[in-house]
C-alpha cells in the first residue's frame, strides 16, 4: 500500500512538473517574455511549483527531520533547494512586476519543484530495485493454504496453522506440504528448491523427513506432523530472511556516513557558489542556478541504497542455491574468512548410511537381490532400509512386489515374494531360515572389517546374498574441501571421535593428518577454533559445542533444513558442503562489487558538484551553462548506473506454480 501511494504521489508530481518545465525552458513567443503576460506565466509556474511541493510534502517533511537531527541527506537537500528556489523566484517575480517587466528565465521555479521530485523518484526507484534484489530471499514464504488432516479415517480440511504435533496429514501430487514431519506411508518425489536450492525432486520413503513449504511432485504421502505454524523450518527461515533484508553491515554503515558527509559538502559548495557568483557580478538568477545545480547533482540518494541492493542481490543469489546469510554483515564477514574448521560429524559424515556393496549368489544376481531387498524395505522406516531404497533408486532398479512385509524388532525384515519367504537382517536372524555358506560369511566379515554393517538375505530357504551398508564421507566433501583450498583458505577437521576413524574420514575428504584434531571435548573445540587463522569459519550442526560457534567469526550450519540454529550466521540448507565455497566466493565478489561501486560514487561526488558549481564560468567560456535540470539528469544517470552495477550478482530462476500455495512475505 505504501509503495502504491508513493507511486501515485510521484505520478501526480510529474504531471505538474512536465508543464512547469515546458513553461520555464521551452521557447515561447516574445510576447510572453516580458510585461503582464510574463507576470501571468510566472504566477502559473509558481502555482505549479507549489503544487509539486504539496504533493511531495512527505519528502519535504522528512528533509526537515533530517535537518533537525543534523544529519542531512537527499531529502534535506531537496527541502533547502526548494525553499531557496521558491523564495528567490518570488522575490524576482515581485521585483520584476514592480519594475514592469519581469523576465521568466530568472525565476527557477522549475528547479524548486525538480529537487523534491528528484528525491521522491530516487526513493521510489531504489525501493523497486531493493525489492527485486531481495525477491529470491522471500521464495521461502510460499505456504500451503490448507491441509488434509486424517481423523478417524476421514479427511478433514483445516488451516495449516491449526495442525498440532502428532496429527497425520495426507498430501497429494502438486500440493505444498503444510508442516514439518516424517513420512508414515507412501513414496513420492518432493521438490525442495524453494527451501534448499535442490533442483531435482527428492525421493521420500517411510521415515523420510519432510518440510513445510516444499512441494510433492508425484505420488501421495501420509505424514506425521512434528512442527507446525511458527515452529516450522520454513517459518523460522522466513523470519531470518526478513531480518537479513532489513539489516545493514559495515559497508552500508560506511556508505550512510559518507552520504551524510556528501550532503553537507554539497550544501557548503552550493552556498559558496551562490555567494561567489553573486559577488562576481553574475546576478542572483545565475548564482542561484549554479547553487541549485550543485544540490541536484550532489544528492547522495544512490549511495546507501546501492550498497544495500548489491548485498541483498548477492544474498538472494545465494538463497537460490540453498545458502542463507542471517544478516548482510554475515555476508561481508564471509568475504573476509581466511580459515575453515569442519566438525567432522556434521560437515563430513554422510549422515544417512549408504550401500557400499551388493554381493549376490549364483542363484540370485546382484540386481535381483537389490530389487527384492528394496521391495522388502519399502514399508520399513529405519535408516538401513532407506539406504537400500536410495541405492535401488540410484541404480534404476524396480522394486519387487513383496507381500506381508513386516519388521521383526531388533532383528530384521521378512515377507513373501510370489509365495516364497524372503528375509533380511543380521547373521543370527538369517541362521533361523538357513545356514549361511562360508563365502557369504567371509564377504560379510570383510564388510565389518571396513566398518560396514552386513545385511544377509535369504529367499525360499536359500542364501540370496549380502548387502553392506556404512556411514561414509559425503560425496560432496572432497570437492568442497578442494574448493575451499582453491580460495586460499586453511581447512582443518575437528572431531570428538578417536584419531584412526577421523584420519580415515579426513583422507577421504582430501586432507592430511596435520589438518586433523581428534578426541576433542567442548573446550578442545573452542581452543582449536581460536587457533585457526582469523577470521575463521566453523562448520557444524546441532551437536557442535555452542561455545565453539561463539569463538568463530562466521558460524556455519550444514543441513539447516532439519532446523536452523540461532547461533549460525550462515545456513547451508542441504547437507552439502559445496555450498560453503560457493558462499565465500559469492561474498567476495559481492564485496568487491560494492567497493568498486563506492569508488565510482566517490569519484562522481568529487567531480560533478564542482563542475556544476562552475556553471556560470563555463557559460562565459563556452556558451553552455549547467542548469539544475542537467544536474538532475546526471543524478538519474548515476543512480541507473549504480543500480545496473549492483544487480550484477543477482540470479533468479522461475518456479512452476503449485495447486495449494499462497505467496507473500512473512
Amino acid at each position: 500500500m505504501q509503495r502504491e501511494n508513493r507511486k501515485k504521489q510521484l505520478t501526480a508530481a510529474l504531471c505538474l512538473l512536465a508543464p512547469l518545465l515546458a513553461l520555464a525552458l521551452a521557447p515561447l513567443p516574445d510576447a510572453l517574455e516580458q510585461g503582464a503576460p510574463a507576470l501571468a506565466c510566472g504566477a502559473v509556474q509558481l502555482a505549479l511549483a507549489l503544487g509539486v511541493a504539496w504533493v511531495l510534502r512527505d519528502v519535504l517533511r522528512r528533509g526537515a527531520q533530517e535537518l533537525a537531527r543534523r544529519e542531512p541527506g537527499g531529502a534535506a537537500l531537496a527541502l533547502l533547494g526548494a525553499c531557496a528556489g521558491l523564495a528567490c523566484g518570488v522575490l524576482a517575480l515581485g521585483a520584476g512586476a514592480a519594475a514592469g517587466g519581469p523576465v521568466r528565465r530568472d525565476w527557477y521555479f522549475e528547479a524548486a519543484a525538480l529537487l523534491p521530485a528528484l528525491a521522491a523518484a530516487g526513493e521510489w526507484f531504489w525501493q523497486q530495485k531493493l525489492e527485486q534484489a531481495a525477491a529470491p530471499l522471500f521464495r521461502v514464504g510460499r505456504r500451503a493454504r490448507s491441509a488434509r488432516r486424517l481423523q478417524d479415517g476421514a479427511e478433514q480440511a483445516v488451516d495449516p496453522a491449526a495442525l498440532r504435533p502428532g496429527d497425520r496429514v495426507l498430501v497429494r501430487a502438486g500440493e505444498v506440504i503444510p508442516a514439518d514431519g516424517a513420512v508414515c506411508e507412501g513414496v513420492g518425489a518432493v521438490r525442495e528448491q524453494a527451501l534448499t536450492g535442490e533442483k531435482a525432486p527428492v525421493k521420500k520413503f517411510p521415515g523420510s523427513a519432510v518440510c513445510a513449504g516444499t512441494v510433492l511432485k508425484e505420488g501421495a504421502l501420509t505424514c506425521e506432523v512434528e512442527r507446525a505454524g511458527a515452529a516450522t523450518v520454513q517459518a523460522r527461515l522466513a523470519a531470518l530472511v526478513t531480518e537479513c533484508a532489513a539489516g545493514e553491515g559495515p559497508l552500508a554503515r560506511w556508505a550512510g556516513q559518507f552520504a551524510r558527509k556528501t550532503a553537507r559538502r554539497a550544501l557548503a559548495l552550493a552556498a559558496a557558489a551562490f555567494l561567489l557568483w553573486l559577488a562576481a557580478g553574475f546576478g542572483p538568477g545565475r548564482a542561484l542556478g549554479a547553487a541549485l545545480a550543485v544540490l541536484a547533482v550532489g544528492s547522495p540518494t544512490a549511495l546507501l541504497p546501492g550498497v544495500t541492493a548489491a548485498l541483498c542481490g548477492a544474498a538472494g543469489s545465494a538463497a537460490v542455491r540453498g545458502v542463507y546469510f542471517r544478516t548482510l554483515a554475515a555476508l561481508e564477514q564471509a568475504a573476509e574468512v581466511r580459515a575453515v574448521g569442519l566438525d567432522a560429524a556434521a560437515a563430513l559424515d554422510a549422515g544417512e548410511p549408504e550401500v557400499v556393496q551388493v554381493t549376490g549368489t549364483r542363484r540370485v544376481p546382484e540386481k535381483f537381490l537389490l530389487s527384492m531387498a528394496a521391495g522388502l524395505c519399502l514399508q520399513a522406516a529405519d535408516p538401513l532400509a532407506r539406504a537400500i531404497l536410495r541405492r535401488a533408486e540410484a541404480d534404476g532398479v524396480k522394486y519387487t512386489a513383496v507381500a506381508g512385509a513386516e519388521t521383526v524388532p531388533g532383528q530384521g525384515l521378512q515377507g513373501k515374494v510370489a509365495g516364497k519367504v524372503i528375509a533380511g537382517g543380521g547373521a543370527a536372524f538369517i541362521a533361523g531360515f538357513c545356514p549361511l555358506p562360508p563365502d557369504l560369511l567371509e564377504a560379510g566379515q570383510a564388510l565389518e572389517r571396513r566398518g560396514a554393517t552386513p545385511l544377509y538375505f535369504v529367499l525360499a530357504g536359500s542364501p540370496a546374498g549380502v548387502i553392506g551398508i556404512s556411514r561414509s564421507v559425503r560425496p560432496d566433501a572432497a570437492p568442497a574441501v578442494a574448493g575451499l583450498q582453491a580460495l586460499g583458505l586453511q581447512v582443518a577437521v575437528f572431531s570428538a571421535a578417536q584419531a584412526p576413524a577421523v584420519l580415515h574420514t579426513a583422507r577421504q575428504a582430501g586432507l592430511g593428518a596435520d589438518a586433523v584434531a581428534a578426541g576433542l571435548d567442548a573446550e578442545g573445540f573452542v581452543q582449536k577454533t581460536r587457533e585457526l587463522h582469523a577470521p575463521a569459519a566453523l562448520v557444524g550442526g546441532p551437536h557442535t559445542p555452542p561455545a565453539a560457534f561463539a569463538a568463530a567469526a562466521l558460524p556455519v550450519q550444514t543441513g539447516a533444513a532439519e532446523g536452523p540454529l540461532d547461533a549460525a550466521a550462515l545456513l547451508l540448507m542441504r547437507r552439502d558442503l559445496t555450498g560453503l565455497p560457493q558462499a565465500v566466493a559469492l561474498a567476495r565478489e559481492a564485496v568487491k562489487n560494492v567497493r568498486q561501486g563506492l569508488r565510482w560514487a566517490i569519484a562522481y561526488h568529487d567531480a560533478l558538484p564542482v563542475l556544476a558549481a562552475l556553471g556560470p564560468l563555463l557559460q562565459e567560456l563556452t556558451g553552455v551553462g549547467v542548469h539544475p535540470l542537467a544536474g538532475a539528469l546526471a543524478a538519474c544517470a548515476a543512480a541507473w548506473a549504480m543500480a545496473r552495477h549492483a544487480r550484477r550478482l543477482c540470479r533468479q530462476e522461475p518456479e512452476t506454480p503449485e495447486t495449494n500455495v499462497t505467496e507473500g512475505r512473512p
